[in-house]
């Protein structure tokens, strides 16, 4: 394209949703540059934008993808005019194409963050996990992973809690996104009260596969016999107030560094204020 506007992107938006596969949707990540957020962009129903934070190219796959054509294939060239720039980089890109290895190699980074789908559409994040105490609401487990599936990390922060405090917790609750019949029969083998939510299906058959294998189907009977007494209602009580006092209290909304190492360390640093303005709070009101 000639230039760079609402309307040449708007145009290739549209040959990126109609080489979508049917019933597939694309995420495309972009930086913040004017004919990407303008107001004026089409955007096909099968495309999402994962727009990136300021100041982070390295976050952006294709900044990668351009490093490699112009260092291998579109250096020190001369071109004769427009045709031939059009030419010579459908040349390139049709030579990188070509290698499945080296497109992988190039576009992934395994320390940086993930695409991970939130209540607000598809974000450039981390998952941060935290194991919360009921009774004073103190971190007692943290962790952070590049996954956005939490159901792998409900085993490991029980694992952690023990290291932290020489001893299992004697019961635990967690949200449906841990629940799976490996997770439920891992707190069964530690000992653990578990009441994980069994998923939000209000009438779970086996003709709608929402019912679960048994351990599933025991988690939700166990629940729903519980009513309005059962431990799980004390979830949202436990562990949100603690992620909204570091969001709203603490203004925090963001990591400032880069890379999965520097980013657990931020987490831990996040964690460890949270538990220090408690014990405060603590010690101050005996």
């Amino acid at each position: 394209m000639p230039a760079a506007n609402a309307e040449t992107m708007s145009l290739h938006l549209t040959a990126i949703g109609r080489k979508v596969a049917a019933g597939s949707h694309a995420a495309l990540v972009l930086d913040g540059a004017g004919y990407h957020i303008a107001a004026a962009l089409t955007i096909p129903e099968n495309v999402t934008l994962v727009r990136l934070p300021p100041y982070a190219p390295e976050l952006n796959p294709i900044e990668n993808v351009w490093e490699y054509l112009r260092g291998n294939k579109l250096a020190i060239t001369v071109f004769d005019d427009y045709d031939d720039i059009v030419d010579k980089t459908c040349d390139a890109w049709n030579f990188f194409e070509q290698d499945p290895k080296r497109i992988a190699s190039i576009t992934t980074r395994t320390w940086a963050s993930r695409i991970m789908k939130s209540k607000d559409g598809f974000v450039q994040a981390y998952n941060a996990q935290a194991a919360v105490d009921a009774g004073a609401q103190i971190i007692v487990a943290h962790e952070l992973t590049q996954c956005g599936s939490d159901q792998g990390q409900l085993v490991p922060l029980v694992e952690a809690i023990e290291n932290n405090l020489g001893r299992k917790p004697e019961q635990t609750s967690a949200d449906s996104g841990y629940c799976s019949e490996s997770n439920l029969e891992a707190l069964e083998a530690h000992g653990i009260d578990g009441y994980v939510a069994p998923g939000r299906a209000k009438h779970p058959t086996a003709a709608n596969g929402k019912i679960g294998g048994p351990l599933t189907q025991r988690m939700r009977k166990k629940i729903d016999d519980g009513g309005f007494e059962t431990p799980y209602r004390l979830r949202k009580q436990v562990v949100e107030p603690v992620f909204g006092q570091i969001k709203q209290a603490r203004g925090f909304r963001q990591f400032l560094l880069r890379g999965i190492e520097k980013v657990r360390a931020e987490w831990a640093m996040i964690c460890t204020a949270h538990n220090l303005l408690k014990l405060f709070t603590l010690a101050k009101a005996a």
